[in-house]
């Protein structure tokens, strides 16, 4: 059987893994210092792409400070000091 004009070729779909082949970009996470919620981090663009920026208000408490999910472990609140 005959190709179609319209099937893609094997060529065609090597480049198309080519350009599709990543490692999926892992979203920044942040906890909320008050109540230890955990929320993904909105992305904004940047002059070299995009980076991450925590939530203005906690939904959960109505807390404004954020850590990031990294920094959590080493973090000490105001009030634990």
């Amino acid at each position: 059987m005959a190709a179609r004009d319209d099937t893609p070729t094997m060529k065609h779909a090597l480049d198309v893994c080519q350009h599709m082949s990543h490692i999926p970009e892992r979203v920044e996470l942040f906890v909320c210092a008050s109540c230890q919620s955990a929320y993904a981090g909105s992305p904004v663009k940047t002059e070299t792409g995009h980076s991450y920026e925590a939530p203005d208000v906690c939904s959960g408490c109505d807390g404004e400070e954020f850590v990031a999910i990294e920094q959590w472990p080493h973090y000490e609140s105001e009030t634990n000091q």
